[in-house]
């Protein structure tokens, strides 16, 4: 019997949207994380899809759904703005600038002062100081949540063992904190957020850029592999700190930035190429991509990070993809990682000149918007996460524009779709044995025994 596992922790979610290269903060309408999505539709009305089993979908159940469902709100006329999503949490803004959150709250990643699971969304338990802010982003790490504010304050809560809350401590909180600025950087106010599985970036409007928490591969950027539990500015040599920054996205274990000008720079592991470089190594200070032939001279202007894969988006509106492919979560029609940026494949339905305009990664699948509005997913769907109906991984991108249009009824098997059991099922994402090495301690994910099969 091999034991192969399939994530259920241990995931990430990011979603940046496009925009000139400035620090300027990302407009979340959809979201990625390991085994659930989820978008906000033009009615303002939320859909999420994938697992489901600590009520991270928001419908009032823990059944898994392959399909969309539409979460569920005792205002009926409730209308989202933004949202995020952590491995078994999800939170949402308001168009009127509520804050809700739902799911799983073992670590008080709820922020509603328990430690209590709620099936629906639940308004957060906000400082008093706070208790007016209105909120312009959220962002969700695997147990841990942010949410900025419109004047620039940025607060966090939940998970905090390896220091990612900022506080200088190790203590969670099951109700927000604020993050205060830097003695270097308080003539400023912060401007966008990023959180990884237990790290977190953040931007401040004047282009600088400051991280904390797990810094074991280096992806924090500080020149060190020692975790912080405060604010540390990223790249502290001369050259890299006179950079200004317009956008960041956290991975896993990795970290991906552009500049003001359009520059493309990555750091943390690289065990699955994911950072643009062909040595199985880790890096702690931002390094620049070179991108191979015709991408040489793109601007960038968006990045998202997945488990251990990464997404770029260029200012005409090109998308590749690196890093591990074992869904097919590059979008490229195969399953082989690649150690340099390729093209993801153009949808068949897709006119030869679409733009593509907004990414969202997941921990092995993908969210993506074109200029016309379409909504496309890739990659892992074991859960159904990619909302198509089914359980089949794709490695080309493919629509979503009908099916996220309407509400579906999960399977009374709980799991929706093909889910019905998850004995023998294959365990996608995790094909390349090394990934077990980079695995975080339990509850990060969960071991299933499997059958064993041919592939290495």
């Amino acid at each position: 019997m091999l034991l192969k596992s399939i994530p259920l922790w241990g995931g990430l979610c990011l979603l940046f949207t496009a925009g000139t290269a400035t620090a300027q903060t990302p407009a979340n309408t959809f979201a990625a994380s390991t085994n659930h999505s989820a978008i906000i539709r033009p009615d303002g009305s939320l859909w999420t899809s994938g697992i489901n089993l600590e009520g991270q979908l928001g419908n009032g159940t823990t059944t898994c759904s392959t399909s969309p469902v539409r979460v569920k709100t005792e205002d009926p006329n409730t209308h989202w703005a933004q949202v995020a999503a952590g491995t078994s949490h999800t939170l949402a803004l308001t168009t009127d600038g509520r804050l809700y959150t739902w799911g799983g709250n073992s670590k008080g990643q709820l922020g509603d002062g328990t430690n209590k699971q709620h099936l629906t969304p639940v308004a957060v338990k906000l400082p008093e100081e706070a208790a007016h802010a209105t909120w312009k982003q959220v962002a969700a790490g695997t147990s841990h949540s942010l949410a900025l504010s419109t004047d620039g304050r940025l607060y966090v809560w939940g998970n905090n063992t390896n220091g990612q809350l900022g506080q200088g401590t190790s203590l969670d909180y099951t109700h927000p904190v604020e993050v205060p600025l830097p003695e270097s950087a308080r003539s400023t106010t912060w401007a966008q957020v990023a959180a990884g599985n237990d790290h977190t970036l953040a931007l401040t409007a004047d282009g600088r850029l400051f991280a904390w928490g797990n810094n074991q591969f280096g992806q924090l950027g500080n020149g060190s592999y020692a975790t912080s539990r405060e604010p540390e500015a990223v790249g502290q040599t001369r050259k890299l700190a006179a950079l200004r920054w317009a956008y960041v996205a956290a991975g896993r274990f990795h970290t991906l930035a552009v500049t003001e000008d359009g520059k493309l720079y990555s750091w943390g592991s690289n065990r699955f190429g994911q950072l643009g470089e062909e040595e199985d190594t880790q890096r702690n200070l931002p390094t620049l991509m070179l991108m191979p032939g015709g991408l040489a001279n793109a601007v960038w202007t968006q990045v998202a990070a997945g488990d251990a894969h990464s997404l770029a988006l260029s200012a005409d509106g090109r998308l590749v993809a690196w890093g591990n492919n074992c869904a097919g979560q590059l979008g490229d029609g195969t399953t082989v990682r690649q150690l340099q940026p390729v093209v993801v494949t153009l949808p068949e339905n897709a006119s030869a000149a679409v733009a593509w305009t907004r990414i969202a990664s997941g921990g092995f699948h993908n969210l993506a918007y074109t200029a016309d509005g379409q909504l496309y997913t890739w990659g892992a769907n074991r859960f159904g996460q990619l909302g198509d109906g089914t359980a089949l991984d794709h490695n080309q991108p493919m629509s979503q524009e009908s099916i996220f249009t309407k509400q579906s009824s999960p399977s009374p098997s709980g799991l929706g779709g093909d889910l019905s059991s998850l004995d023998g099922a294959e365990a996608w994402g995790l094909n390349d044995t090394r990934l077990l090495k980079e695995m975080p301690e339990a509850p990060s994910f969960m071991m299933l025994p499997q059958q064993a099969d041919d592939r290495p």
